[in-house]
């Protein structure tokens, strides 16, 4: 992740590269981070988890799509 205003979102076969403003202080950044995933993946906010990473800048997340029947 890097950090600054350009909202930059890069993908590389399985690796997501985003430009954050947020500063990791508190649980910002990874709100900001779940909130630019979301709205990439067209999912909402809830659907999106990190399972790995929450301290870093590295993460490992998931992206749930629930499909009703």
């Amino acid at each position: 992740m890097k950090f600054d205003s350009t909202g930059k979102l890069t993908v590389d076969q399985d690796e997501i590269t985003i430009a954050l403003k947020s500063r990791p202080k508190g649980n910002k950044v990874n709100l900001e981070l779940i909130k630019k995933l979301a709205a990439y993946f067209g999912v909402n906010n809830d659907e999106i988890r990190i399972i790995l990473g929450r301290t870093s800048s590295k993460k490992l997340v998931a992206v749930h799509n629930r499909v009703d029947p």
